[in-house]
């Protein structure tokens, strides 16, 4: 989950480069294909998470696949507040467990 960019680079960018590998949409984009639970801003005080895969980031929506029932979600980058990230592989492993115990997901 790092950025790898030096501090000053993230205090102070000087180009347009490094205003843009320090922004929210770069964080998001270097994550595609991890699963994700993003967390809007409804109104005031309202919120709606979408959970999935991190299919796709634009300048202003972000893409959120939904495998178990096969649909894709896109987002309007500008209400999200909270991403969580999971390591995908970890996800598949932990729903194998469960299944093994004979709990099934909801999808």
């Amino acid at each position: 989950m790092k950025n790898n960019l030096p501090t000053e680079v993230i205090d102070a960018p000087t180009t347009m480069k490094e205003n843009e590998a320090g922004s929210w949409k770069a964080m998001l984009s270097r994550n595609i294909g991890n699963f994700v639970v993003a967390t809007f801003l409804i109104g005031t005080q309202g919120t709606v998470a979408w959970e999935g895969v991190l299919y796709d980031v634009g300048n202003n929506y972000l893409t959120i696949y939904q495998a178990g029932r096969d649909r894709y979600i896109v987002c309007d980058i500008y209400s999200l507040k909270y991403i969580e990230f999971y390591d995908t592989s970890r996800r598949q492993m932990c729903d194998e467990l469960l299944r093994q115990q004979g709990w099934q997901p909801n999808g």
